[in-house]
């Protein structure tokens, strides 16, 4: 994100094998150039993932499109 005009492409959750879970983004620069920032997501909202975003996206779905 320190590159100027830097966006949000796309996010998603991510259960890992430990029950933890990450916050997965994909950026794109300006010239194209991607990336991708991973993040923790606290604890508390793992409950509110498995209830209200797994139930209809399996963790395992890997939709990188």
């Amino acid at each position: 994100m320190e590159r100027e005009e830097t966006m949000l492409k796309r996010w998603r959750p991510r259960k890992n094998p430990d029950g933890s879970y990450d916050l997965v983004c994909k950026l794109v620069a300006r010239d194209e150039t991607t990336s991708q920032l991973t993040v923790p997501i606290p604890e508390e909202y793992h409950e509110l993932l498995e209830r209200e975003y797994f139930i209809t996206h399996p963790p395992d779905e890997e939709d990188e499109s």
